[in-house]
């Protein structure tokens, strides 16, 4: 397994519970920060960031998702959702 899907695995594993979210967030973060061009690491770690109710912080994420990966369309109905409310 290519060492961004093991980051990417263990953001999302620690983030199914609500007391390990602060540590999917570092994760995601350091994941973004290593892996810079992965779309899916910018997703996972939007998803955490709503997760959280980071909602700002999420749309900025789900957006450099859409511009790394433009053909992602849940991501664009993510970003519609978000900023309509």
């Amino acid at each position: 397994m290519p060492y961004d899907f093991m980051w990417l695995n263990l953001g999302y594993q620690l983030s199914e519970k609500n007391e390990y979210l602060p540590l999917s967030l570092e994760v995601f973060k350091m994941a973004s920060l290593i892996f810079p061009d992965a779309w899916y690491i910018s997703q996972g770690y939007a998803y955490v960031l709503e997760k959280a109710e980071e909602r700002e912080e999420a749309i900025l994420m789900y957006k450099k998702c859409v511009a790394q990966n433009p053909q992602n369309e849940f991501v664009k109905r993510k970003l519609i959702d978000l900023e309509s409310k």
